[in-house]
């Protein structure tokens, strides 16, 4: 079967992957930078994989969300931004929405996005629950952002 990653319009039929591939929140964290990375690897590894015939999405899109040179200067408002890149896309008429992130500081802005969604199953797979309590925003702060809202 051919790549799915050559559709021409989001529908039912298509997966949307958002794509957040920067690391700022992670080196704000003290961090090793490098997290940036884990889209572009993971997606690498899908589009090896072979699609079944019964797979019920036909196409699959890819879209950056994150904005790594607003988070260099403007962290805050890179997470807002993010967040309502997120929003509008979750509008679309893609079938399924998949979120790839790098640092962990995404899941905030992919929450802030998520508010107004009607149906939603978010997995979140890490070794602790980013809840620190740090004044500064960052890969170890995400749900307690989030909480406060």
């Amino acid at each position: 079967m051919d790549s799915l990653f050559h559709g021409t319009s989001l529908t039912k039929e298509a997966v949307l992957i958002l794509k957040s591939s920067t690391d700022m929140g992670v080196m704000r964290n003290g961090g090793r930078n490098g997290s940036r990375l884990a889209p572009r690897s993971l997606l690498a590894t899908l589009k090896k994989m072979t699609i079944p015939e019964s797979f019920p999405f036909k196409s699959l899109f890819e879209y950056e969300v994150a904005d790594g040179e607003l988070e260099e200067t403007d962290f805050a408002r890179a997470q807002e931004k993010e967040a309502q890149r997120i929003s509008e896309l979750l509008k679309s008429e893609a079938g399924f929405i998949l979120h790839l992130g790098g640092g962990h500081d995404h899941i905030y802005p992919f929450l802030m996005g998520l508010k107004e969604a009607k149906k939603i199953i978010v997995i979140n797979i890490d070794a602790h629950a980013d809840t620190r309590t740090d004044i500064d925003a960052h890969s170890g702060t995400p749900f307690r952002q989030f909480s406060r809202d």
